[in-house]
């Protein structure tokens, strides 16, 4: 987000800068090249300026978590001070389920959360159609709707 802005930023300076050395290189008769080269340095320094402000996060991403865990069903509870989310797998007919990751966040980023996941499913919305949710919640035990099979 930050980057993005200031890229938005620079190119907007730079269009205008760009107009100007064109000017400049005609009507004063200078080296448009060298005037261009100016122009860049001062747009470095300016986004270098930039992201010391706004310094940017290198967040990694390790192969055991890239691969994720699949999850059905998530349970959420909160206490005034954070809000844990359980993101469960339930297997169809059995009576057990294991929670496969547990989630702790403040209420703050918890609705940043909730925000950033409305405005993620309107975007999946508006590129593959509305998201029809089957019925109403479910009820426990979950049997998926089919009958439950035997051994």
């Amino acid at each position: 987000m930050i980057r993005k802005t200031t890229k938005v930023i620079s190119l907007k300076i730079m269009k205008w800068v760009y107009f100007f050395a064109i000017l400049c290189s005609l009507k004063l008769k200078y080296n448009f090249n060298k005037i261009k080269n100016y122009v860049n340095s001062f747009l470095i320094a300016v986004i270098m300026s930039e992201e010391k402000k706004n310094p940017s996060i290198n967040i990694e991403l390790s192969e055991e978590i890239a691969d994720g865990e699949y999850a059905n069903l998530a349970l959420i509870a909160h206490s005034g001070s954070e809000f844990v989310l359980d993101f469960v797998r339930i297997v169809p007919g059995s009576p057990k389920a294991k929670v496969k990751s547990r989630v702790i966040l403040t209420p703050d980023h918890a609705k940043r959360l909730l925000y950033a996941l409305k405005e993620n499913v309107e975007r999946y919305e508006n590129a593959f159609g509305k998201i029809k949710l089957q019925g109403d919640t479910p009820s426990f035990p979950m049997n998926f709707g089919g009958t439950v099979g035997e051994a």
